[in-house]
């Protein structure tokens, strides 16, 4: 599976993610990439819209729970 994080100023990273993807790792995933990908382009973190699709492993609970808990919005 490959994995890219992407802005509305270019997709910037990409790495091959072995083996599955659980939702414990794409929190992992987060806790890392997402903040380093904010600060990276000078973002504004109040400001930050994240979007993800509807797969099970981003909206599991425990998900919701840690995106909620963040300082930017996320896209319904």
């Amino acid at each position: 599976m490959v994995w890219g994080r992407m802005t509305v100023y270019d997709p910037r990273f990409i790495c091959r993610v072995e083996g599955t993807m659980d939702q414990h790792l794409y929190k992992e995933i987060l806790r890392e990439d997402l903040y380093e990908t904010i600060e990276e382009y000078g973002m504004d973190i109040t400001r930050v819209i994240f979007q993800h699709d509807g797969d099970p492993k981003h909206t599991a609970k425990s998900e919701r729970k840690w995106l909620n808990e963040q300082p930017f919005d996320v896209l319904d």
